[in-house]
């Protein structure tokens, strides 16, 4: 049996409140192997529980993401035809997925496991069950995280199906050997560097140009490595019996570099690739591609002793020099002598050959691979070409594309439950603004020709199915004929440098599959397409209810802007009219209430000062309660609010019911913006940050419209009533669904053990387009604004009180106070319908209806625009036209030009809608430092909804 070393090691950068990762002995790498093959079908049951623990994989102490306490994670053994079933449940800050890599998923395609496509990702403190069968498939493969790059941090582990009728050679025992690249930094952190337009920086680093992937720091033998270490080094090591030949499943788990595994004076025969039995080949060495899996046999007939097995990354695509690069991980295979004997062979690398009595044997070749079990490829019948490419864009950003189209994940959907594409034609096109798809609407044999006109090698990976490669060639393909002769199949395949490949598939797997390059940092860049194949039968499956509920997100903004259209447009039905006495109407309840101006006046500013008063303590509330009970109080309050205005006949009850609302709305506005800059990807931290303004815009035009527009508004029936309900249940949704809302990671971090919550693939500070304030461009940061930063970066930091911020002396947080407070203020001063009704005053609630719909419209292409231009660049443009169409539109109003008027009010409010709009509610989430934005957030939205009571007086 093997056995173990564990020495300690001394940590060189202990992380303080974490658990440890725990060591594992080697023995939980060696397989049941043959001994399965007499076990009937049956049902395995695994718990996964993925949490952030502290590891020292080479003697680096580091913060990690490990499933149930170990690097690598737990290993799945199991035969073709048993049920898998997979309970996971995420106790990290963040959202996650776990793919199962190589898997077909038949009839299941919910539990491939992939973020954005086949599900919305298991919540902060949510909990999946992955229950699918083995059917088909048999080999060696592995399980990931695939939710942003959480991988590259230790959510890995190894899955080996096995099948009587493998078409491999006998051997004696199974062991396990997945290789690793490892980073001493936490992966989003080098993301949001990578991604950056200043790219990666670091200690000894310097002039690293944009789009430099990060560079590792040192290699694993399942999670062991020696970074730079002495003699008293750890080692993943195996004490083997001699003359036996054992099968070493290896795989590569990495993010970034291949690696070349050997064995010292051994040759290994390989058998089995990705999958796929393959002819018996004899090499002296193998490098491994990302994500790609080997099976090789090894038998133990040299002299007794002890040897090395050798990992070493290599290095042909990295662009810069990492200061302390060690790239080569050691362990040990012993047999014949102690279990403690370690090999006196030197620890650097030998010859790459390795001579036998037969001759010279050399490494691996990928073109020499031919499967076991012989056959042709069936002939295709769709033919579909591609290019992928990486390049700055015109911001500045490192960008990839496949035909000019970089993938970024849908915010809270997937591409599966949201049916996007053309599910009746075989359609290529780009949806949702990034969601690249191939539709592939009938069974069909597909030829994918994809041409890489990058510099660099890309290992791409087709999820749910297994590829032929069926030819290659230099430069872009130009009709070269095919080989059909037995091609070999995996579902791993490098495409080099400005070469092509055509790959073949047949299209027969209902489902979304996505298709991407295997480096996480290139995937995380966006390359990245979908193949939504047989798309009305994948509509047929029926995923768990629970997959669903995670893709939904709070409704809250909605609330607000709801609340404050619906009492605006219901006046004339809620007043009774002048010597007109209220009747028994709805519900047997009062047709209207008599009230005086003043007194619906009171009513309407009871929501204004509800909502002062929430604002003021919502930052400490979301702080010390957390952002999902925050939300479900906010929902409660709705509900309570709108049962007592659907039921007031009183100005005491109706004002009552306002000032509730008022509170809950105070509260949502304040949290959503807090909350969606916490949780959001950084790549599309804008994007998502304007959903507040879109659903403010939304929430007032359907009060708008359900108050004006329906008979719900017709004076004398008492139908106004159910207005306020419409809010109550959209309340009521939002009090469901707030408990699988993802926890903020600041939250979780303040509360619990969890030091280190800024780790996880959230918006982060330094967001290159993320800051926006006097006295800096939004790119190049100052002095100050790094000052900020660093401090910025603790998320478990606790946050200040609003009297905290308003006595600080911190010039970085007087200027966060400053800028949110004056861009809130400013956005709600700068127009009211009211005054644009003008117009047209015969028509003036189609005119207010018509200026919202265009918010609305206008609002959205801002969602687009704000990550790849910027906010400064967008609010200024935004400014600008405003101005222009201010003056004009007074001119025109002043001399009766209503034409003119009515196309410089569409120009006035579009321009409204892309920049001041949005950009306010965004940057509340991003200008002021982390410890400060609660309380800032607060004094900004006391300021926005101290302003309501002058637009209502202005109109």
């Amino acid at each position: 049996m093997p056995s173990a070393n564990h020495n300690s090691h001394v940590n060189t950068n202990s992380t303080a409140g974490l658990l440890q990762v725990e060591a594992q002995d080697s023995s939980a790498f060696v397989l049941k192997g043959n001994a399965m093959l007499n076990e009937t079908a049956q049902t395995r049951s695994y718990d996964f529980v993925l949490e952030v623990r502290a590891g020292s994989p080479d003697g680096y102490t580091k913060d990690m993401l490990v499933v149930n306490g170990i690097y690598p994670g737990p290993t799945i053994e199991a035969n073709v035809g048993d049920r898998i079933i997979v309970n996971v449940t995420n106790k990290m800050p963040n959202a996650t997925a776990i793919h199962w890599h190589g898997l077909y998923q038949r009839g299941t395609p919910y539990y491939d496991g992939t973020n954005a496509i086949t599900q919305c990702g298991i919540p902060s403190g949510g909990s999946l069950v992955y229950n699918f069968t083995l059917d088909g498939w048999s080999g060696t493969t592995w399980w990931h995280a695939h939710y942003s790059t959480q991988y590259t941090d230790g959510i890995t582990g190894a899955f080996i199906v096995h099948d009587p009728n493998e078409n491999v050679p006998s051997y004696d025992g199974d062991l396990v050997i997945q290789m690793s690249d490892l980073y001493h930094r936490f992966s989003t952190d080098l993301l949001q560097e990578y991604l950056s337009t200043s790219g990666i920086s670091g200690p000894g680093l310097s002039g690293i140009a944009v789009g430099s992937e990060p560079v590792p720091d040192a290699g694993t033998i399942n999670g062991v490595g020696q970074w730079n270490a002495d003699n008293n080094a750890m080692y993943s090591n195996f004490t083997l019996a001699a003359n036996q030949t054992y099968r070493l499943r290896l795989s590569n788990t990495g993010s970034f570099a291949a690696t070349r595994f050997s064995v010292d004076d051994h040759t290994l025969t390989v058998v089995e690739a990705d999958g796929t039995p393959v002819e018996p080949y004899v090499v002296s060495g193998l490098t491994i591609d990302v994500a790609q899996r080997y099976s090789v046999l090894l038998t133990t007939n040299q002299t007794a002793g002890a040897y090395w097995m050798r990992s070493a990354l290599q290095q042909t695509q990295f662009t810069y020099t990492e200061p302390e690069f060690d790239g080569t991980a050691l362990g040990i295979v012993r047999y014949g002598v102690a279990n403690d004997t370690v090999p006196t062979a030197s620890k650097n690398a030998t010859s790459t050959v390795i001579t036998t009595s037969g001759g010279n044997v050399t490494d691996l070749s990928t073109a020499l691979l031919a499967p076991a079990d012989a056959a042709a490829a069936p002939a295709s019948n769709l033919t579909l070409y591609y290019t992928m490419s990486m390049q700055t864009n015109s911001v500045g950003q490192y960008r990839a594309t496949v035909n000019s189209s970089t993938w970024t994940p849908l915010s809270n959907g997937a591409t599966m439950f949201e049916a996007i594409g053309d599910n009746s034609t075989v359609t290529t096109g780009l949806y949702a603004s990034t969601q690249y798809i191939t539709t592939v609407p009938d069974v069909a044999v597909v030829d994918i020709i994809m041409h890489n006109s990058n510099s660099f090698d890309h290992p791409w990976h087709l999820h749910g199915h297994k590829l032929w490669i069926m030819g290659s060639g230099s430069g872009a393909y130009a009709g070269q004929a095919f080989n059909n002769t037995n091609p070999m199949r995996r579902d791993t395949v490098l495409i080099p440098a400005f070469n092509w490949v055509a790959l073949r598939f047949v299209a027969d797997n209902p489902g979304y599959w996505a298709f991407h390059c295997h480096l996480s940092w290139h995937m995380s860049a966006g390359l990245l397409m979908q193949f939504a194949t047989l798309p009305s039968q994948a509509a047929l499956l029926t995923p768990p209810t629970l997959m669903i509920d995670q893709c939904k997100s709070a409704v809250a903004e909605f609330q607000y802007g709801f609340g404050t259209g619906e009492l605006n447009s219901l006046q004339d039905s809620i007043v009774c009219a002048p010597d007109t006495p209220p009747t028994k109407a709805f519900n047997n309840l009062a047709s209207c209430v008599s009230l005086t101006s003043a007194g619906f006046g009171v009513i309407t500013s009871a929501f204004t000062l509800g909502g002062l008063f929430s604002s003021f303590q919502a930052g400490a509330m979301a702080d010390r309660v957390g952002r999902k009970a925050t939300a479900m109080w906010s929902g409660a309050l709705v509900v309570l609010g709108s049962v007592l205005m659907s039921q007031g006949s009183s100005i005491f009850t109706l004002a009552a019911g306002r000032f509730i609302i008022g509170l809950a709305c105070g509260i949502s506005t304040v949290l959503v913006p807090l909350f969606l800059s916490e949780v959001a990807p950084p790549a599309i931290k804008g994007s998502v940050g304007i959903l507040t303004q879109l659903m403010i815009c939304i929430g007032i035009f359907s009060a708008q419209v359900i108050a004006g527009k329906f008979p719900l508004s017709k004076a004398g029936t008492g139908q106004w009533r159910i207005v306020p309900l419409v809010s109550a249940g959209i309340a009521i949704v939002q009090i469901f669904t707030a408990p699988v809302m993802i926890e903020s990671p600041k939250y979780l971090s303040a509360h619990s053990s969890t030091s280190s919550a800024r780790h996880f693939p959230v918006a982060r500070e330094d967001d290159e387009n993320a800051p926006l304030a006097p006295g800096g461009d939004d790119r190049d940061r100052d002095d100050e604004d790094e000052a900020q930063e660093s401090n910025s970066r603790e998320g478990g930091e606790k946050s200040l009180t609003l009297g905290e911020v308003l006595r600080s002396k911190d010039a970085a947080v007087w200027k966060g106070l400053r800028t949110v407070v004056l861009c809130q203020a400013f956005q709600q001063g700068s127009y009211s319908t009211g005054i644009l009704s003008t117009v047209s005053p015969t028509n003036a609630k189609y005119v207010t209806l018509f200026v919202t719909l265009v918010n609305v419209l206008m609002t959205i292409p801002a969602v687009y625009l704000i990550d790849r231009l910027g906010r400064r660049p967008l609010l200024v443009t935004s400014l600008a036209f405003m101005t222009i169409s201010s003056f004009v539109l007074a001119y025109s109003i002043n001399n009766f030009k209503f034409f003119l008027a009515a196309v410089f009010i569409v120009l006035f409010v579009a321009s409204f809608s892309i920049g001041l709009g949005p950009i306010p509610f965004l940057l509340l989430g991003e200008v002021p430092p982390t410890q400060a934005r609660p309380a800032s957030a607060s004094a900004a939205l006391v300021s926005h909804i101290a302003l309501l009571p002058f637009i209502f007086l202005h109109n």
